[in-house]
C-alpha cells in the first residue's frame, strides 16, 4: 500500500508540476529557444550524466573490490544503475539502497559485505557533497548572497540538516560512544515528550545502525590513500553534475556568469532539496531552481532552462535507468526460466 501511495504522489507531483511550469511559459518562445539552442552544449550536459554514473560505478566497483575481489565489473554496473533508478522513484531515495543489496545478493556477494559497500558508499558521498558544497558557498559568499534573498528559510533549512548529518558522520567516525549518548539523549526527550513511543527499541535500532557504520568506516581508515583517492573522484562526479546547469546556460546562448558560481548555486540548490521528502525531490527541485538559479538567466528563458536542467539531470536518468533495469529484470527472469526448465 506504501508503495502505491509512493507512486501516485510521484506521478501527481510530475503532472502538477509540469501544469504549473505549462501555464507560465510562452510555447512558442519555447519552441524558439530550443531550436536556436546549440546542440553542442546539451550533448555535454547529456555527458555529464553518463560522467557522474559511470564514476558511481567506478566507485561501487573499488568499493566491491575490495570485500569481493573476483567480482566483475558488470556487478557495479548494474548496481549503479537500478540504485539511480530506485532512488529516482523513492522519497529520500530511499529505495536505491534495497534493490542495489537485492542486486549485488544475486551475484554472490554476502549480504553484510554488501551492506558494508553500501554504506562506504553513502558515507563517501554525504561527506563529500556536504564538504563541496559548504567550501563553495564559503569560496563565493558575496555572489551567493544575491540570490538568496527569496530562498534564505529554504537553503538554511537545507544546509542546517546536512551540517547535522555531516557532524553525525564525523562524531561517528572518531567519537562513537559519544554519538551514542547523544542519540540516547535525544530520543529519551523525545519519549518523554510523548513524540515517540519505545525508547530502548530505538536505541537498539540505533546501535545496530552505528555498529553497520562503523565496519564501513574501519574498512575506509585501513586505507587512507584509496579513501582519499575515491573523496577526489566523488568531487570530480559532483562537478560533472553541477555543471550540467553551465552547460544549459551556454547551450541557451548566454554569458556573463562563471562556471564556478553556477556550479555553487546549483551545490547550494542540492543542499536546499536534499531534505525534502518526495520521490526525486520533484516540485521542490523547480521552485528551488527558480529562486536559486532564475536570476542568471533573462526572465524570458528562465522556465526554458529550468526544463531542460531537469530534462536531462533527472527525467532523462529516470527514463533510461528505468529501460535498463526493465532489461536487466527481464534478461534474469528469462535466464531463471531456462534454468529451471
Amino acid at each position: 500500500m506504501k508503495k502505491k501511495w509512493n507512486s501516485v504522489l510521484f506521478i501527481v507531483l510530475i503532472v502538477v508540476t509540469f501544469l504549473t511550469i505549462y501555464t507560465k511559459i510562452d510555447i512558442k518562445l519555447f519552441e524558439n529557444a530550443l531550436l536556436n539552442a546549440n546542440i553542442k552544449f546539451l550533448v555535454l550536459g547529456l555527458i555529464c550524466m553518463f560522467v557522474y554514473w559511470g564514476i558511481e560505478a567506478g566507485l561501487i566497483d573499488m568499493l566491491i573490490k575490495k570485500v569481493s575481489p573476483k567480482t566483475k565489473f558488470w556487478t557495479s554496473i548494474k548496481t549503479t544503475v537500478i540504485g539511480q533508478y530506485y532512488s529516482s522513484i523513492t522519497p529520500f531515495a530511499s529505495g536505491g539502497q534495497p534493490a542495489q543489496l537485492y542486486e549485488m545478493s544475486k551475484d554472490n556477494i554476502p549480504g553484510g559485505k554488501a551492506t558494508a559497500v553500501l554504506v562506504s558508499k553513502f558515507l563517501l558521498f554525504q561527506v563529500s557533497v556536504t564538504l563541496y558544497s559548504l567550501m563553495l558557498i564559503i569560496v563565493r559568499m558575496k555572489h551567493l548572497l544575491l540570490g538568496l534573498k527569496s530562498a534564505s528559510g529554504f537553503v538554511f533549512t537545507g544546509l542546517f540538516i546536512n551540517t547535522i548529518g555531516l557532524s553525525a558522520i564525523i562524531l561517528l567516525a572518531f567519537k562513537p560512544n559519544l554519538l551514542k549518548r547523544v542519540a540516547n539523549f535525544i530520543i529519551y526527550k523525545l519519549e518523554k515528550f510523548k513524540l515517540i513511543k519505545n525508547a530502548e527499541l530505538k536505541i537498539k535500532k540505533f546501535d545496530h545502525y552505528v555498529s553497520e557504520y562503523l565496519v564501513s568506516i574501519n574498512y575506509m581508515k585501513q586505507d587512507v590513500i584509496s579513501t582519499i583517492y575515491m573523496f577526489l573522484l566523488t568531487i570530480i562526479q559532483l562537478t560533472a553534475f553541477f555543471s550540467i546547469t553551465y552547460f544549459i546556460y551556454k547551450a541557451l546562448g548566454l554569458s556573463g556568469t562563471s562556471i564556478i558560481d553556477i556550479v555553487s548555486l546549483q551545490a547550494l540548490l542540492y543542499m536546499a532539496v536534499s531534505f525534502i521528502p518526495v520521490p526525486g525531490t520533484v516540485g521542490a527541485s523547480e521552485v528551488g531552481f527558480s529562486l536559486l538559479l532564475g536570476s542568471i538567466f533573462s526572465a524570458n528563458l528562465v522556465a526554458v532552462a529550468l526544463i531542460l536542467w531537469r530534462g536531462i539531470s533527472y527525467y532523462f536518468g529516470l527514463i533510461f535507468c528505468g529501460i535498463f533495469t526493465f532489461l536487466i529484470y527481464s534478461f534474469d527472469k528469462s535466464r531463471n526460466e531456462k534454468i529451471a526448465s
